[in-house]
C-alpha cells in the first residue's frame, strides 16, 4: 500500500486513509506489547526496531504524514529510498 503510493508518486484518498490507519495499528499494538512485556522482552523489541528497516519506515510514515498526500500529491520520498529508473526500490 505505502510502495503503491511512494511509487506512483502520489496516494488516492482512499490508499493514505488505510496507510496512516495501519500505522496507526501498528503503534497501538506496539504499545499494548510493551504495556504487558517484561523488561527483556521490551529490550529485545526495541533492538528488533532499531535496525535500518524500521528506520526507513519512520521516515515514510513522517514524509506521508507531513505532506499529507492526497490524490494530486506529488511525492518523491528520502534520498536513497527513491524508486530506481523502472519503478524498483533499490
Amino acid at each position: 500500500m505505502g510502495a503503491g503510493g511512494f511509487g506512483a508518486g502520489k496516494f488516492a484518498p482512499q490508499i493514505y486513509r488505510n496507510f496512516v490507519r495501519l500505522g496507526a495499528m501498528q503503534d497501538a499494538y506496539a504499545g499494548m506489547f510493551r504495556r504487558f512485556a517484561t523488561e527483556a522482552e521490551g529490550a529485545t523489541f526495541d533492538e528488533a526496531l532499531a535496525d535500518q528497516v524500521q528506520g526507513d519506515v519512520d521516515r515514510m510514515r513522517a514524509l506521508a504524514s507531513r505532506r499529507r498526500l492526497a490524490a494530486t500529491s506529488s511525492v518523491a520520498g528520502p534520498p536513497g529510498l527513491r524508486p530506481a529508473p523502472g519503478g524498483s526500490m533499490p
